[in-house]
């Protein structure tokens, strides 16, 4: 991680020597009680902060926010098919530090029934995958995280934006070919199996563009990196 985050009651109480961030700052980072480590408290700021000890077993933070303009998300919203419960924590990690906005989950034609149900979509867990991604992307900010029960609850949530969906089968153009017109950008990425018919007309009658991301089969989790990225480029935002 290359900041570490917490949340603004963290700051305030006496924190456990046991938490995950204090063993990194004591054990793989090797913070000695009063040096200054990046710390940032969630949905609002980064800074610098030290930490003291109280006793055996806890410490006190003590911390300063800076100045500088943060790394606000970008404009982007994620549509995706539920996936394994053993990938979703690098793929909600990974959205996370590339900072898009919104991040809807849904239970898709093909996604396996039990996945939403599964410990992996606890909303603890989801928080936690988000809270890394973030640090690593060295923001204070996290994407917010909707979860569906079908297609169309997605979509509806999301009617002030330029639609784009993904599809190796049926499409009108790559996704390098497409052009941007509005500032918020939604795009639906597929489970592992991919989108059924029924949603490809639902896409369609919802006039979200079909593209296609090349010949290649990719993972949801590498797709949704990719589709990212190259949306990033198409925004000059890298």
């Amino acid at each position: 991680m290359n900041i570490i985050l917490f949340e603004e009651q963290e700051i305030e109480r006496a924190l456990p020597i046991s938490d995950r961030r204090i063993k990194h700052l004591i054990k793989v980072i090797k913070i000695q009680p009063g040096e200054m480590f990046d710390a940032g408290v969630l949905q609002t700021s980064i800074g610098k902060a030290h930490y003291e000890y109280l006793n055996t077993k806890e410490v006190k933070l003590s911390y300063k926010a800076a100045t500088k303009a943060l790394l606000r998300p970008f404009p982007i919203r994620i549509l995706l098919g539920a996936v394994r419960p053993v990938n979703i924590q690098r793929t909600l990690r990974d959205l996370s530090t590339l900072g898009v906005e919104q991040i809807h989950l849904l239970q898709s034609d093909k996604s396996e029934k039990s996945y939403l149900n599964s410990r992996a979509y606890n909303r603890d867990r989801i928080l936690q995958y988000l809270i890394e991604g973030a640090e690593q992307a060295f923001s204070p900010f996290l994407p917010q995280v909707f979860i569906h029960q079908k297609l169309e609850d997605a979509m509806a949530a999301n009617t002030d934006s330029q639609n784009f969906a993904f599809d190796n089968y049926d499409f009108d153009m790559s996704w390098g070919e497409a052009i941007l017109q509005e500032k918020h950008i939604c795009m639906a990425i597929g489970p592992e199996r991919g989108w059924s018919n029924k949603e490809r007309i639902l896409f369609k009658e919802h006039n979200y563009t079909l593209c296609s991301l090349g010949k290649r089969v990719l993972r949801t989790e590498t797709a949704a990196v990719v589709t990212v990225s190259v949306l990033l480029n198409k925004m000059n935002l890298i």
